[in-house]
């Protein structure tokens, strides 16, 4: 069985604190937190998708910088689901939100708080990259 395609963004902003993460609470999983995603609707690409992902869930629209890593696989309510996710320098913010709870964590705190490890390992491995993209200018 084909695997449900998905599109998701690891948001991120800079200051002179250094790098923030953006990450929402799970709609589904009750006290999880990922980074925003969903399903990629006909006719979207995928980076399409995982901007569209940041506006709804999170109120952020950001700029596109390229894949982070590799697809990730899972398996929930027994469908099988593969998420691409993007890396999305924060440009604009919103308040909206289509109901969950936001936070801009720190990079270390936002590691801590991921509820799971393929995300967490995704973001460690996207660190390098973030902070090549010059995230100051956010």
């Amino acid at each position: 069985m084909r695997p449900v395609e998905q599109a998701g963004g690891i948001v991120f902003r800079g200051n002179d604190r250094g790098i923030s993460i953006l990450l929402v609470t799970s709609k589904k999983e009750d006290g999880h937190w990922i980074f925003p995603k969903g399903h990629i609707e006909p006719g979207e690409s995928p980076e399409e998708a995982a901007l569209r992902e940041a506006s709804e869930e999170a109120g952020v629209d950001g700029e596109l910088l390229g894949q982070a890593g590799q697809p990730l696989e899972f398996t929930w309510g027994g469908t099988r689901y593969r998420v691409r996710y993007f890396l999305i320098r924060a440009r604009s913010e919103t308040p909206r939100t289509d109901g969950r709870m936001k936070e801009w964590l720190p990079f270390e705190e936002a590691l801590a708080r991921l509820t799971y490890d393929d995300t967490r390992r995704l973001l460690r491995d996207a660190r390098p990259a973030m902070e090549r993209r010059d995230a100051h200018d956010a």
